[in-house]
């Protein structure tokens, strides 16, 4: 399934192919070294991002390629993936719930409105399978990202979240308005 998109930004959303591999961990490793961590940590967290052929199997992989249609290859500009969330990501246990596992865009290619357009489509399709609410663990850095979209701060018991920035939201991923 290929998607055209109407931003400069980026040229299609499909979903992932074997091939994309090496691709998929660039912009996963481009997009962790904007997080403003410290070298040392970024070294040694990389490791636990990096994607495998198996991981490809797991879940929904989504990726969107650059808009130069002349471009051999039409380079990978960002990926997201999702799964079906366990009960700990889920804010309601009669709510199925879709986990959002990462969201990545190329450093050169954030704040064009590609990250929203990833987002909207991993909440469709999550929607189309059967998920009423899509929820992510975010990095402190794209939490207000999500909150602009919708998303809302659950899981605390006691004044203490059982995992810092865990959001969820209901329906597809608007501007803005959670439903």
């Amino acid at each position: 399934m290929t998607q055209a998109l109407s931003e400069p930004s980026a040229g299609c959303l499909r979903l992932v192919l074997p091939e994309d591999l090496d691709e998929i961990n660039s912009v996963i490793a481009a997009s962790i070294g904007t997080w403003g961590l410290p070298p040392r940590v970024r070294e040694l967290s990389a490791p636990l991002y990096r994607v495998s052929a198996h991981d490809l199997g797991v879940g929904r992989w989504w990726v969107a390629t650059e808009a130069d249609a002349s471009s051999p290859g039409r380079r990978i500009v960002a990926v997201a993936d999702w799964s079906p969330a366990g009960p700990t990501d889920s804010p309601s246990p009669d709510d199925p719930a879709a986990l959002l596992n990462g969201l990545y865009v190329a450093p050169d290619k954030q704040r064009s409105g590609l990250g929203g357009r990833m987002l909207r489509q991993v909440c469709e399709d999550a929607q189309r399978a059967g998920f009423a609410v899509l929820s992510t663990r975010a990095q402190r850095s794209a939490e207000g990202f999500f909150l602009r979209r919708g998303f809302r701060p659950f899981g605390e018991e006691g004044g203490e979240p059982l995992y810092p920035r865990r959001l969820w939201r209901r329906g597809p991923a608007g501007s803005g308005d959670a439903r």
